[in-house]
C-alpha cells in the first residue's frame, strides 16, 4: 500500500509539472496583438488576436491575483481583460473612465490596478482591481509623459518620457514627494533588479541605467550591440532578464545578475512593447480528483 501511495503521489507531481509550463507573452504595436513564446524563444502563437475586445496598440500588461491576464490598449484607451490561460475575452472593458491612452499598467500593493495616462492628463489612474471602478489619479508638476510604474515601502515612482524624471508619490495620500536628483533619457519601463537597484530602459540612449537607491545615484549601465530603443522588461525563472527593443523589433536577452549580454531571444515581433512571463498554473483540479478516486479504490480493494 505505501509502495502504491509513494508511486501515485510521483506521478501526479510529474503531471503537475508537466502541465505547469510557463510562457512569455509580448505586445506587438504592428500587428495589435499579444503574441506566445516559449522560454527558449520559440515562437507558440497568437495569443490574443488584434481586435478581440477591441484590442488596438497593445501597450502595458499585467497579471491579477485572479490569474486573469490585463491588456492596456492606446486606441481606443481602455483596459481589457482575458483569461490569462486560453486568452479568450472577458467582456466588458475592465476600466475606460478618465482614460484617454492606455499604457503601462500594473496592480499595486495595494491590490488596484495602476494605468499611465500619457496622453493631455499626464497623469497615472487608479482603477478598483475587482471591478475597474475609477478611484483616482496622479499628478505632478513635473510629471510629463508617464511611462513606467514602481512600487517600493510604499512609495510609487513614475517615469517622466519626456520630462527625463522619475516622480514620487505616497501611494497612501496620493501626495506629491518630488522628483529623483537623477535625470534620465526618455526613461520607459522600470523594475527592480536583484542587486536592489532601480533599471529603467532608457529609449533614447538604448540602455538600462541602474539607479541606486541608497546613493542616490547612478551605478551603472547595461546594454548590448542591436539594442536599439528598449521598453520592456521582464525575469525568466532562470534568472535571465529580457528586454524589448522596440526600433528593430527584437527582444534581448541579459544576465539579470551581472547585465551580461546574452544574445537575442527573438526576432520579427513588430514593434515589441511590454513583454510579461505567465504565472506558474496551479495543477489541474481534475488530476487532484482523479487522484482521489484512485486512492479511494485502492484502498476499497485492499482493506
Amino acid at each position: 500500500m505505501r509502495r502504491f501511495l509513494i508511486c501515485v503521489s510521483m506521478l501526479f507531481c510529474f503531471t503537475a509539472n508537466a502541465l505547469a509550463e510557463q510562457f512569455v507573452l509580448i505586445g506587438s504595436w504592428f500587428t495589435n496583438d499579444v503574441r506566445r513564446y516559449r522560454l527558449d524563444g520559440t515562437f507558440v502563437d497568437i495569443f490574443i488576436p488584434a481586435g478581440t475586445g477591441g484590442l488596438g496598440t497593445p501597450d502595458g500588461l499585467s497579471f491579477g491575483a485572479d490569474g486573469n491576464l490585463y491588456v492596456s490598449s492606446v486606441s481606443p484607451p481602455q483596459v481589457l481583460r482575458f483569461n490569462g490561460t486560453s486568452g479568450a475575452h472577458i467582456p466588458p472593458a475592465f476600466a475606460t473612465e478618465n482614460l484617454l491612452r492606455g499604457g503601462y499598467n500594473t496592480f499595486g500593493p495595494n491590490g488596484n490596478l495602476f494605468v499611465c495616462n500619457a496622453l493631455g492628463q499626464h497623469t497615472v489612474n487608479e482603477y478598483d482591481g475587482q471591478n475597474g471602478a475609477f478611484v483616482r489619479s496622479f499628478s505632478a508638476p513635473e510629471l510629463n509623459g508617464p511611462a513606467g510604474l514602481f512600487f517600493r515601502d510604499g512609495t510609487m515612482y513614475v517615469s517622466g518620457f519626456s520630462s527625463g524624471q522619475i516622480s514620487r508619490f505616497d501611494l497612501a495620500s496620493g501626495a506629491t514627494l518630488g522628483p529623483l536628483s537623477q535625470t534620465f533619457t526618455t526613461p520607459m519601463y522600470m523594475r527592480q533588479g536583484s542587486d536592489g537597484d532601480l533599471w529603467i530602459s532608457e529609449f533614447n540612449n538604448s540602455r538600462l541605467a541602474r539607479y541606486n537607491f541608497t546613493t542616490g545615484g547612478i551605478d551603472g549601465f547595461v546594454t548590448q550591440t542591436g539594442l536599439s530603443g528598449p521598453v520592456g522588461q521582464t525575469v525568466l525563472p532562470d534568472g535571465t532578464l529580457l528586454v524589448t527593443s522596440w526600433r528593430n523589433s527584437r527582444v534581448y536577452k541579459f544576465g539579470e545578475s551581472n547585465g551580461a549580454a546574452l544574445g537575442i531571444f527573438t526576432t520579427g515581433v513588430g514593434r515589441p512593447n511590454d513583454i510579461i512571463v505567465t504565472p506558474v498554473p496551479e495543477p489541474a483540479a481534475g488530476m487532484t480528483l482523479v487522484g482521489v478516486a484512485l486512492l479511494m479504490r485502492r484502498r476499497d480493494c485492499c482493506g
